[in-house]
């Protein structure tokens, strides 16, 4: 018949519990508490209660349980027996089914563990994942500016050429334009000479300057 100390988990935690939360589990258990130094062995060697369940037997130990226990000492003794703490009603039903079937503690134990052994594999899972994800967004940030950098660097080199090209333009020789120049004699020289000996009229020769000289 298995016992409490053939349960892995319990009986670490009966070895390294302290004194006072020996003293508690052992007076639940045994309803009394020895001046002896063999409380953490007895608790190793309890094989469970006899009593069935829904029996006389069965509620007078919880009524014993909740008239002698206050919530925070059935909480310790719930951790000592790797049993789920929870409202004072469920600590006592759950402590009084569990140690009178240590097998099916034992099973919940066990189911307890593969559940946590799931649960940090899957954390694992997700911080390796979350640790790819983060190189590569580093990788990305890189590549990002690495590229803003080169358009940066084009850009300016694009500016620099325009401008060059700007000032080559604005300081390249105007061509020399063909200077005119107008004197007197030029416009002298275009006006016909009226000496009366021709027969032209006066008249005429006076429209024609004016003309001419517009």
């Amino acid at each position: 018949m298995a016992t409490l100390g053939d349960i892995d988990k319990i009986n670490k935690n009966i070895t390294s519990a302290p004194a006072k939360a020996i003293q508690t589990l052992h007076k639940l258990i045994f309803e009394d508490i020895p001046k002896d130094r063999k409380n953490r062995k007895r608790l190793k060697e309890f094989a469970g209660f006899t009593f069935e369940l829904d029996s006389k037997d069965f509620k007078l130990k919880k009524e014993f349980i909740n008239n002698s226990f206050t919530e925070a000492e059935l909480g310790t003794i719930c951790s000592i027996l790797c049993i789920n703490d929870g409202t004072k009603e469920v600590m006592i039903d759950d402590v009084c089914n569990y140690l009178s079937n240590l097998g099916n503690l034992l099973i919940k134990i066990e189911q307890d563990e593969e559940e946590e052994n799931d649960y940090d594999e899957n954390f694992d899972t997700k911080n390796k994942l979350n640790d790819k994800m983060d190189e590569t967004r580093d990788a990305l940030r890189k590549v990002s500016a690495g590229l803003q950098k080169k358009l940066k660097i084009e850009k300016k080199k694009i500016e620099d050429s325009s401008d060059d090209e700007f000032d080559s333009r604005s300081s390249s020789p105007v061509q020399d334009r063909p200077k005119f120049s107008l004197t007197f004699r030029d416009i002298e020289g275009t006006l016909k000479t009226y000496n009366g000996s021709d027969g032209y009229p006066v008249k005429n020769g006076l429209k024609t300057s004016r003309r001419q000289r517009l």
